[in-house]
């Protein structure tokens, strides 16, 4: 394993020695405004698209928990979820969003604020190049 940290200085990174997995640790977004406590696409955390398989513990508070799957991800592309266990306030499940225009399983295409999933972990495959399948 080695540390590489993000260009933009705010993730940090651990790539296994294929350089084809990696391990990053995200704080959820908050769960603000008039849905609460349920969070929005349009608070999550947008998951950055580093490699073929993401392992994303995430951070989470009584108000934080959402993360949105990347953008750019690729068709094949695998992303793991589930709450990171040093986060603070208990058991805690992670929301997780499409990107606009995508969708998870069945579910309608996100809009940004819609179409969100609740795991306690979960493993997401990009199996079109707008559709996120759970296993």
């Amino acid at each position: 394993m080695a540390t590489v940290l993000d260009p933009a200085g705010t993730i940090s990174v651990v790539y296994n020695s294929s350089g084809k997995t990696l391990l990053a640790s995200v704080q959820g977004g908050a769960s603000i405004g008039p849905n609460f406590p349920f969070p929005t696409g349009s608070v999550a955390t947008a998951l950055p698209h580093y490699s073929e398989v993401m392992i994303v513990p995430v951070l989470f508070n009584s108000t934080g928990y959402a993360v949105a799957l990347p953008a750019s991800a690729d068709i094949g592309d695998e992303v793991y979820i589930f709450p990171d266990p040093s986060s603070s306030g208990g058991s805690q499940n992670v929301t997780v969003f499409p990107p606009n225009g995508e969708s998870i399983n069945l579910l309608p295409a996100s809009t940004g604020s819609n179409s969100g999933v609740n795991v306690g972990a979960g493993h997401f495959i990009k199996v079109s190049a707008t559709n996120w399948q759970t296993f």
